[in-house]
């Protein structure tokens, strides 16, 4: 029983790992990038790196309890990281402080338009300052989220959103602000090119769960724990 506990522990946690490190930058021209924008990057980075790092120690601790505590103790233990993972694998609502990004199309026909690789470079952004969950037109962001386009309109999560794109984000309102506002990151390019950009913090955002299959076929857990 103990060992199945154990297991279960390692699964949410490595869960939460994946989580945070769901969505990889598209963005790979830095080329232009001051002095002061390496270093805000090198600063997101080693945030990440310290998510990474503690999500590991917390693993380890854990099952060091969970072969110490009692069946009760453990099933408490069992529904804390039942939770964090459901948070961290976006199947359960959350409410927090964050920031919210409205992006709208110029209103000039012939003029540049929000693609889908926009939202996508936004997504990572959010990410590598620290949010801990995102929504896109009411789609919950998660590890198996795409953003991609039939053509016509911008499809998150299987479904259609159209104009104007809300992004919420939960996370330390500052960081995700100044990350969005860097020098010649994507929200700098995109008010550029004429597109209407608001951001704005919020104590009460609420982020809806993600409403989409959570079925893996192929990828199974690999119990490790002797």
């Amino acid at each position: 029983m103990r060992k199945d506990y154990i297991a279960m522990a390692s699964v949410c946690i490595i869960l939460g790992i994946m989580c945070s490190i769901q969505f990889k930058s598209h963005y790979t021209n830095v080329n232009y990038l001051s002095a002061n924008q390496w270093s805000e990057l090198t600063l997101q980075k080693d945030h990440l790196q310290s998510q990474h790092d503690a999500l590991l120690h917390e693993k380890a601790s854990l099952q060091n309890q969970l072969v110490s505590t009692s069946a009760k103790e453990q099933d408490m233990i069992q529904q804390e990281l039942l939770d964090k993972s459901n948070i961290g694998a976006g199947l359960t609502l959350v409410t927090g402080t964050g920031l919210i990004v409205k992006l709208d199309n110029n209103e000039n026909p012939e003029g540049f338009t929000i693609q889908y690789w926009n939202l996508a470079i936004l997504i990572n952004e959010l990410k590598s300052a620290g949010a801990e969950a995102i929504s896109i037109n009411g789609q919950r962001i998660v590890a198996t989220s795409a953003v991609s386009t039939d053509g016509q309109t911008i499809i998150v999560n299987n479904n259609s959103i159209n104009p104007p794109y809300i992004i919420q984000s939960i996370g330390n309102p500052q960081i995700l602000e100044s990350s969005l506002r860097i020098r010649g990151g994507e929200i700098n390019a995109l008010a550029l090119n004429g597109i209407k950009v608001t951001i704005q913090t919020s104590n009460d955002i609420e982020i809806p769960a993600f409403q989409g299959s959570t079925k893996y076929h192929y990828a199974q857990p690999l119990d490790v724990i002797s």
